[in-house]
């Protein structure tokens, strides 16, 4: 009798955990978003990145899902939660399926996956209320557990080229790069340029606003300067600042777009002044010689004159 009461209880017990478990409201799938040829992970998803569609056949008027995106230390992913949105509630009992997909253009360079994640939830009405059971499921080739998103970066390297009669290789032409996301996308690690001046130079991720970020920098004759861990798609422009005496070449004014592990251009300026009154030195013998044939012309003219008076 004791046996088969224990026996019951422990029947009781399993039965409660069971339709606990049954009874949770929330479940997660995993994100990550790995830089090409690494295994860190970005650390930077956000809740706004996900949609979702309802399965059309039962729909449910003002049920909404929430995200809440928490990265995973150890191995280096972000786990997402989802659950019923707060302040909304089912009207009726049955099955709901959702699709889950990213949406994209948050990160710059950040390929999206295209998959998606099949949310479903079973609603019960029992005790008065409506109770549910919400779990991330797996249905054909294109559902799965998990987003993978490939984060591709690569180096811009600008180097300056002087010349001209009266260049000086030893001064620096000073410039100006403008770089911007597309709309609406933001970088999601530092980009870090390398300059004589500043080897060690870093734009943070609080340093890009919406309209983009400025870097000025200046370059000898034979000098570079190069910028590391730009995300693909990334727009940039360059401008001239300044440089008095030197007419500008290719670069200034350019316009581009990163697509490419190793972008690079060479930047021109050309110097070929001259003294705008009087005579330019390297003219002057041939000037003189010149002079000097007019004279002699001018002098065999009267002599010819004055022997044709003698004549007549």
């Amino acid at each position: 009798m004791k046996k088969a009461l224990s026996l019951v209880i422990s029947l009781a017990i399993c039965l409660t955990l069971g339709l606990t478990a049954f009874a949770e409201t929330s479940t997660s799938f995993i994100v990550k978003n790995t830089p090409a040829g690494t295994t860190e992970d970005l650390n930077c998803v956000s809740s706004d990145w996900f949609k979702t569609l309802e399965d059309t056949n039962n729909p449910e008027t003002g049920f909404s899902l929430s995200f809440t995106p928490v990265y995973d230390e150890t191995n280096k992913q972000t786990n997402v939660k989802v659950e019923l949105a707060s302040g909304k509630s089912f009207t009726k009992s049955g099955k709901y399926r959702f699709s889950i997909s990213e949406k994209d253009g948050f990160i710059q360079g950040l390929t999206m996956d295209t998959g998606e994640i099949v949310f479903e939830v079973l609603v019960q009405y029992a005790n008065g209320e409506y109770s549910t059971l919400a779990s991330a499921v797996l249905s054909g080739d294109t559902k799965k557990g998990s987003f993978s998103n490939i984060y591709e970066t690569g180096t811009l390297i600008l180097t300056q080229q002087t010349n001209g009669s009266t260049s000086d290789p030893n001064q620096a032409i000073s410039y100006k790069i403008h770089f911007y996301c597309d709309d609406g996308a933001t970088i999601a690690q530092a980009i870090r340029y390398t300059l004589s001046s500043d080897p060690d130079a870093v734009v943070s991720v609080g340093d890009v606003g919406s309209d983009g970020f400025d870097v000025a920098f200046s370059l000898k004759h034979g000098e570079s300067i190069q910028f590391g861990n730009v995300p693909y798609g990334m727009n940039y422009t360059i401008a001239s600042d300044g440089n008095d005496g030197y007419e500008m070449g290719v670069g200034n004014g350019k316009g581009g777009k990163l697509d490419s592990a190793s972008d690079s251009l060479t930047l021109t300026a050309a110097s070929n002044q001259s003294i705008t009154i009087g005579v330019i030195l390297e003219s002057t013998p041939y000037l003189a010689m010149i002079v000097f044939s007019l004279v002699v012309v001018f002098f065999l003219i009267l002599r010819q004159r004055r022997e044709n008076r003698e004549e007549g």
